[in-house]
C-alpha cells in the first residue's frame, strides 16, 4: 500500500510533528489507528477465504436438512451446482469435501430405495387390479417400513395396505362361501358342478377351512367318476354261469336227499367237478376285483397329475408373459406357486417328472434374475446419463448468465470509467467480482481505478496545501515590503500609537462595540461539568447575558479538521467560574475542548456576531494603515503636540482560545 501513496509519509511525519506539541496519547492513537489499517489489508484475503467456507457450510447444511426431509433432488441440485460452481470450489476444504461424498452416497442409496419403492408400488396397484390382492400385500408388505420414504408416502402405503386387505379378506369370504356352496352340491351329488367350484377355489390360491381341502374333494369326485366307469365283477361275463345254475339246480333237488341217502359215485364225481369250476370262477372274479382298484388307483393317480402339470404350464405361461413384460415380481410370484405345488405333489410325479420341472423352474428363475439385472442396469446407466445432462445443463446455464452478467458489470464499469466516474466503475467492478472472484481483469482494473481515485484525491489535497501555503507566503512577502516613502518615526510615536489605538476602538462599528461590551460581562457558569457538551456549553454562554450573546460555530470546520462533535464533552468543571467574565469563560471552554486535538480553536468579533472555528479557518479582516515614522529613523521633527494623527501599525479584533 506505501507504494501507490507516495504523500503518505510525508502526511505522517507533519502529523507527527504537530501532535509532539500535544499530549503523547494522541500518538499512541495513531500508531493504534495504522497498525489496525495494516492488519485489515493483511487479512482482507483471509477474511474472503472465510466468508467463501462459511457459504459452503451453509450450503451444505441446507442439503443436509433436504435430505433429511426427503428432498433428495433438491439437495442433489444443491451439491452439483457446488461442485461445478468457479466461483465456490477452490475453496472447498477437505472436511467439506467428505462431507459432499457422503451426502452424495446417502441420496444415491435414498434414490434407488425410492425407485424401488415407487416400482413396488406400482406392481402393487396393478397386482390389486388384476385381484391378486394377497401379492400386492405381500409387496407393500415389503416397503412399508422402508426408511427412505417420505411420511406421505408411508402414509399413502398404510392406507393402500389397509385397503387392499379390506378387499383381500372380502375375496377370501367369496372363496369360503364358493367351496362352501360347492361342498353342498357334492353332498347332494351334484359331483360335477361342485368339481367346478372346487376347481374355482384352487386356482384361485385361496386357502379355505373345511374337513378336507378341494383337491381332496376333487380326488373323491374323480375316483367314484372312475368306479362308475370301469366295468366290476356282476357285470363280467362269466363262463361258470350255467354251471352254477345246474348247480343250484342240483342243490335243490339231491340235497334233502344227500342227508338221507347214500351218495352214488357218478353223483360225487359230478359234484366234486362242479365245485371245482365253481372255486375257478370265484378267483376269477376276485382277479378281476383287484384289477379294477389298480385302474382306479392309476386313473386318481393320473388326474392328480394332470392338474398338477396343469397349474405348473399357467403357472409358467403366467411367469413367461410377467417377464416379457418387466414385471419381475410378479414372474417370481408364478414361479413360487408353481414350484409350492411341484414338491406338494413330489411323491406324485415321480423323480422323471418333478426333476423336469424343478430344472425348467430353476432356470426361469435364472432367467428372470438374469433380465432384472440388465434391467436395472440399464436403468441405471439411463438414470446417469439423464443426470449427467441435467448437470451440463444446469453447468451451462449458470455458466452463460455468469459470463452474461461479467460482461455487463464490466461494460458499465468502461462507461462510467470514461465519464471518470469513478467511483461508480468500482461499484460495477464489486458485483462483478462477487459473481466472479477471480476475474484476473476485473481485479486488474479495479486495482488500477483504486489507484487513479487515491491519486486524484491525493493531488486535489496537495493542490489545496501547495495554493494555501504561496497564498499565505505571498501575504506575508508583501506586508515586508519597505514603503521608504513612507516610513517616518516621530519622536512621540508611542502617544502617537496609544491615540491611534483609541482611534480605532472608536471608529469600530456599534455592533462589534455592542458584542465587546457583551463579552466584559462577568457571568455564573458553575452549571458546567466535565460531560457537558460543547453544544450544551455554548447555548449556556449565549443565554448567560441579555440580550443573548450572537455565537455561529463552523461545526463542519470542527469535525473535518479539529474531530470535534457537537456532543464532545468540554471537559471542564464549572466549580470554579461562578463569576468570571464571559470573554474568559469563552477562551477556557474553547481551549479545554481542544485539548490534545489536532487543531487549536478561537474566536472573532465581526459585523455584530462572534464565529467560533479552528484558528486557521477564522475569517480575517486586515486593514492598512500608513503612519509617519520618519522620527524613527531621522532627528526628531518639530512637529506640533496633537495635531500628528499617524502611529504604528495595525491590527484586528481577534479573540483566541
Amino acid at each position: 500500500m506505501v507504494l501507490f501513496y507516495p504523500n503518505l509519509w510525508r502526511f505522517m511525519v507533519k502529523l507527527l510533528s504537530l501532535l509532539c506539541n500535544r499530549k503523547f496519547v494522541s500518538v499512541i492513537i495513531l500508531v493504534a489507528l495504522w497498525g489496525a489499517f495494516s492488519m485489515a489489508v493483511v487479512a482482507a484475503p483471509s477474511d474472503i477465504d472465510q466468508a467463501k467456507r462459511a457459504k459452503i457450510d451453509m450450503t451444505l447444511r441446507i442439503a443436509a436438512e433436504q435430505v433429511n426431509r426427503g428432498l433428495y433432488r433438491q439437495a442433489e441440485s444443491q451439491l452439483g451446482n457446488l461442485q461445478a460452481s468457479d466461483e465456490y470450489a477452490a475453496y472447498i476444504s477437505e472436511r467439506q469435501h467428505q462431507a459432499i461424498l457422503k451426502l452424495q452416497t446417502q441420496i444415491s442409496r435414498s434414490l434407488a430405495e425410492r425407485e424401488k419403492t415407487a416400482r413396488i408400488l406400482r406392481q402393487s396397484d396393478t397386482l390389486a387390479e388384476q385381484g391378486d390382492y394377497r401379492g400386492a400385500l405381500g409387496l407393500l408388505f415389503q416397503i412399508k417400513d422402508n426408511p427412505y420414504v417420505s411420511q406421505q408416502e408411508r402414509q399413502m402405503i398404510q392406507d393402500s395396505y389397509q385397503q387392499i386387505s379390506k378387499k383381500n379378506r372380502a375375496e377370501q369370504q367369496k372363496w369360503q362361501m364358493l367351496f362352501e356352496q360347492s361342498v353342498s352340491s357334492y353332498n347332494s351329488g351334484q359331483s360335477a358342478h361342485a368339481r367346478q367350484g372346487f376347481m374355482q377355489v384352487i386356482e384361485s390360491g385361496y386357502a379355505v377351512r373345511g374337513s378336507q381341502t378341494p383337491e381332496q374333494y376333487i380326488l373323491l369326485i374323480d375316483t367314484d367318476a372312475a368306479r362308475a366307469t370301469t366295468p366290476v365283477a356282476d357285470d363280467l361275463p362269466s363262463p361258470v354261469e350255467p354251471d352254477q345254475d345246474i348247480q343250484t339246480d342240483w342243490d335243490s333237488q339231491t340235497a334233502p336227499d344227500v342227508a338221507d341217502e347214500d351218495i352214488d359215485p357218478a353223483n360225487l364225481l359230478l359234484v366234486q367237478t362242479n365245485r371245482q369250476v365253481a372255486d375257478a370262477a370265484s378267483m376269477q372274479t376276485q382277479r378281476e376285483k383287484e384289477w379294477s382298484y389298480l385302474d382306479v388307483v392309476k386313473q386318481k393317480r393320473a388326474v392328480q397329475v394332470d392338474y398338477t402339470m396343469a397349474i405348473v404350464k399357467d403357472a409358467f405361461e403366467k411367469a413367461q408373459q410377467a417377464l416379457d413384460n418387466g414385471e419381475f415380481d410378479q414372474a417370481r410370484q408364478s414361479l413360487r406357486r408353481a414350484s409350492s405345488t411341484v414338491e406338494k405333489n413330489k411323491m406324485l410325479l415321480g423323480d422323471i417328472i418333478y426333476s423336469d420341472y424343478t430344472a425348467q423352474l430353476t432356470n426361469l428363475e435364472q432367467k428372470v434374475n438374469e433380465s432384472q439385472q440388465v434391467t436395472q442396469q440399464q436403468a441405471e446407466i439411463e438414470r446417469q446419463e439423464d443426470a449427467d445432462a441435467m448437470a451440463v445443463k444446469i453447468r451451462q446455464t449458470m455458466d452463460s448468465q455468469r459470463a452474461r452478467a461479467v460482461a455487463d458489470y464490466m461494460d458499465r464499469a468502461f462507461e462510467f470509467q470514461k465519464e471518470q466516474r469513478y467511483e461508480e466503475a468500482l461499484g460495477q467492478l464489486e458485483q462483478l467480482l462477487a459473481i466472479d472472484p477471480l476475474n484476473q481483469r476485473a481485479l486488474i482494473i479495479k486495482q488500477t481505478l483504486q489507484h487513479t481515485v487515491n491519486y486524484i484525491e491525493q493531488r486535489r489535497i496537495q493542490d489545496e496545501i501547495d495554493t494555501e501555503e504561496i497564498a499565505l507566503l505571498m501575504d506575508i512577502t508583501r506586508r515586508t515590503i519597505p514603503f521608504s516613502e513612507e516610513i517616518n518615526f516621530p519622536s512621540n510615536w508611542k502617544e502617537i500609537s496609544e491615540r491611534r489605538e483609541a482611534a480605532i476602538e472608536e471608529a469600530a462599528s456599534p455592533a462589534d462595540a455592542a458584542i465587546n461590551e457583551l463579552l466584559s460581562k462577568t457571568v455564573d457558569l458553575s452549571i458546567l461539568t466535565e460531560d457537558t457538551t460543547f453544544k450544551e456549553a455554548i447555548d449556556l454562554l449565549q443565554d448567560a447575558v441579555s440580550p443573548p450573546l450572537p455565537i455561529i460555530v463552523f461545526w463542519p470546520d470542527l469535525q473535518d479538521n479539529a474531530f470535534i462533535e457537537k456532543d464532545t464533552p468540554i471537559g471542564l468543571d464549572g466549580a470554579g467560574l461562578s463569576s468570571i467574565v464571559l470573554e474568559s469563560a469563552l477562551n477556557r471552554i474553547l481551549e479545554s475542548v481542544s485539548s490534545g486535538g489536532f487543531a487549536e480553536l478561537g474566536f472573532v468579533v465581526q459585523e455584530g456576531m462572534i464565529t467560533v472555528a479552528t484558528k486557521e479557518a477564522l475569517p480575517t479582516n486586515y486593514t492598512t494603515e500608513m503612519y509617519d515614522v520618519a522620527d524613527l529613523l531621522n532627528p526628531p521633527a518639530n512637529f506640533q503636540g496633537g495635531n500628528n494623527q499617524s502611529g504604528g501599525g495595525g491590527g484586528s479584533n481577534f479573540g483566541g482560545g
